[in-house]
């Protein structure tokens, strides 16, 4: 999924998109709104900004996230064998500084 951010005024329910993301306007989205509450916060961020998480803990998940596990790493790992049975672990001799 890919994704972009920027700022723009509802006008008469119509979502004005900036001119270099016009090539988005054919294509199915999901949109989210989120409504800079005082003209201060817009101040605090820039214009171009794509940092989230200025906005940490007032989103939520609407679906499970997507899993980006890489299926080679997932092989390379389930191809690994090893013998510890011989292994002793001593916790204090781990955590030695």
């Amino acid at each position: 999924m890919k994704a972009i951010e920027f700022t723009s005024k509802l006008q008469d329910g119509v979502i004005p998109v900036p001119e270099h993301y016009k090539d988005w306007t054919k294509q199915s989205v999901k949109v989210i709104l989120l409504v800079i509450e005082s003209p201060l916060e817009e101040k605090a961020m820039p214009k171009n900004a794509t940092d989230l998480n200025r906005f940490a803990g007032t989103l939520s998940l609407t679906e499970e996230p997507i899993d980006n596990t890489n299926d080679e790493v997932k092989r390379f790992f389930e191809n690994i064998q090893l013998d510890l049975s011989g292994y002793r672990f001593n916790r204090d001799e781990a955590n030695e500084r």
